[in-house]
């Protein structure tokens, strides 16, 4: 029986050879392919601003990704919008109208958003579209304009020489070429991104609404892959692969002057201590030590996150550049400075340096026989908090009293609310006590106990007559909430209102008096104040920071603020958070949603 006796197959072919439908469809794929060549020589800006890798698996994928990635953009307004107009309605007129409009403004803005990108090194979003102004505005119309015209005329080119069959089966290679490309660079994408091979994942950023498939989390699932393995792996590789023109960090070389009596320096941080929880109740030492320092009471981390958060604190940039830095092994500035400076270094922390914060590969990198976790018999937060506290004191006996020492403790134990069973419970829940206020009370005696390890850090410099020697640092890495705004936040990493980013500072520092400051302070200024105030650092902070010295009398107008999957930027007044895709929204101090936002495009800006 033949084929075409089929009733399906006779009515396909009925519909085919209807109309103008082959020769439209014929055309379309044709146009589309054309338009797609000619997004790539637009799109070769985007290459202008990146380092090329030097191994050839890395240069392949950028050259499949690009490919694939414009065939992509091309093809999809195609498949959505103009196929189906053909099918239904295949007139060739309004065939033409549509597929001219939607390539045209393609190419216009695309034409625009790599301009900014080259410029800026941000593509177009709902976001920076709120800060466009009238010029490039008035430019896209006019490349629309222009590209009308031209569109116009490669469409009636395109339909009187690539209509006939002879040229049927070049398109049909070509289409599959282009789509193994696409697929090809997916698939090593997967494959980079589960073993954490950064020459082919730094690549993603340069091409505009690029998303990669990654698969992870479904590949360890399955045992094919061991994602700590191949984490710590790659990180020793990195170091190599990781191109050094990613990094232009510090602007210039640092001049610095010699101390003549140089001061010790102490940082005590506690892990999630909100801004609100410094009082006489819930951390009676600290309080204590505040009014006896300089506290900035109006004082914001750099995340909402532990990572993001100690990363703006050594660094003072945003943390954006965490994964740069922490791929090459980077120290900051500061802590290059502080060893230049022959510093003792005594560095505790209660969590293990390797996780989450990276701090034994950013803050601390290369520092030889680096301490880098805590062990204890009885595997509890509340041990280790109590362990790096003996271990510090023990440190401070053995220490060479000729040369000054840099002195890091990290407290962990009011970020997972855990206490010592026998520890007396001051903040008791009433009889009716619902999940917030549970949770509260277990942060609050978790601070508590905390707030008696560093009380006896205080008494123990004291005793041995060293606060005048030595600038102590108390802050955190980010703040803790309990739904305190009622919209079901908790914790920290999950939004950017203040009780997840405004934490304490105090600083002693021998010579200066006690004060208390409330004009706008971040964790961007510590590094700055430290290099400038302390080593006589004369470069503009603006060569490593984008910070202020704390003495300086600046605030800050907007904070860009990290979490480990989106940002945020903080104004006085509002925060305009960042999410994937290019979604924006903006929310007011209490972090309720402004449904009609007025946006300051100086600040989006600036930040960007």
């Amino acid at each position: 029986m033949s084929t075409d006796s089929y009733p399906i197959r006779q009515l396909y072919l009925r519909w085919y050879q209807l109309g103008d439908r082959r020769s439209l469809l014929k055309w379309g794929g044709w146009f589309t392919l054309i338009n797609s060549f000619i997004m790539g020589l637009i799109g070769a800006r985007y290459l202008l601003s990146y380092p090329f890798p030097e191994e050839g698996i890395a240069l392949f994928y950028v050259a499949v990704s690009y490919i694939g990635q414009f065939a992509l953009l091309a093809f999809t307004p195609y498949v959505l919008l103009i196929l189906p107009l053909t099918i239904l309605v295949p007139s060739r007129k309004l065939v033409f109208l549509l597929a001219i409009g939607i390539a045209s403004l393609s190419l216009s803005v695309l034409l625009v958003d790599s301009l900014l990108f080259h410029e800026n090194r941000f593509h177009l979003t709902p976001l920076t579209l709120t800060i466009l102004g009238w010029k490039t505005w008035g430019f896209l119309l006019l490349y629309l304009f222009i590209f009308i015209i031209f569109e116009y005329f490669l469409a009636r080119w395109v339909w009187k020489h690539f209509t006939s069959p002879s040229r049927h089966w070049i398109g049909t290679y070509i289409g599959v070429g282009l789509f193994g490309c696409l697929l090809t660079s997916h698939v090593m994408h997967i494959w980079a991104d589960a073993y954490y091979y950064v020459p082919i994942t730094k690549f993603t950023h340069y091409l505009p609404l690029y998303y990669p498939t990654t698969a992870k989390s479904l590949l360890a699932r399955h045992g094919l892959i061991d994602l700590k393995q191949n984490r710590e792996r790659q990180l020793v590789s990195d170091i190599a692969r990781v191109d050094a023109r990613d990094l232009n960090y510090p602007l210039n070389e640092l001049s610095c002057g010699a101390q003549q009596s140089p001061l010790n320096i102490l940082f005590i941080i506690v892990d999630a201590m909100r801004f609100d929880v410094v009082t006489e109740d819930i951390a009676p030492n600290i309080n204590r030590f505040a009014k006896q320092s300089i506290n900035f009471a109006n004082h914001y981390s750099g995340g909402n996150s532990s990572r993001m958060g100690m990363f703006s604190i050594f660094y003072g940039i945003p943390s954006n550049y965490w994964q740069t830095f922490r791929a090459i092994q980077q120290p900051p500035i500061l802590m290059d400075t502080v060893r230049a400076h022959a510093y003792q270094l005594g560095i505790f922390a209660s969590a293990p340096l390797y996780r989450p914060t990276s701090l034994d590969r950013t803050a601390f990198a290369h520092i030889p026989n680096l301490r880098t976790e805590t062990k204890v018999q009885i595997d509890s937060t509340y041990a280790k908090d109590r362990k790096i506290t003996t271990e510090w004191f023990a440190w401070l006996d053995q220490r060479d009293l000729k040369r000054p020492f840099f002195g890091f403790l990290f407290y962990d134990t009011s970020q997972v609310a855990q206490y010592p069973p026998d520890y007396h419970k001051i903040f008791k829940n009433s009889p009716t006590a619902g999940k917030r206020e549970k949770a509260l009370n277990r942060y609050k005696t978790a601070v508590h106990f905390v707030d008696s390890l560093v009380g006896e850090v205080f008494k123990d410099l004291q005793n041995r007559e060293l606060l005048d020697q030595t600038i102590v640092i108390v802050s955190s890495d980010h703040g803790e909430e309990f739904n305190d705004n009622g919209l079901n936040y908790w914790r920290h990493g999950t939004s950017y209102s203040k009780y997840q980013t405004k934490v304490p500072l105090l600083i002693h520092w021998p010579g200066q008096e006690p004060a208390s400051h409330h004009r706008r302070t971040s964790h961007y200024d510590i590094a700055p104040t430290l290099l400038s105030e302390l080593f006589q650092c004369t470069n503009p902070e603006s060569d490593y920071s984008i910070g202020h010295d704390l003495f300086a009398d600046k605030q800050w107008d907007w904070l860009i603020v990290g979490s480990y999957h989106n940002h945020a930027i903080i104004e006085p007044t509002q925060i305009t958070v960042t999410y994937p895709w290019g979604y924006f929204e903006v929310r007011d101090e209490d972090y309720h949603v402004i449904q009609s936002p007025t946006i300051n495009s100086e600040a989006i800006s600036d930040a960007l």
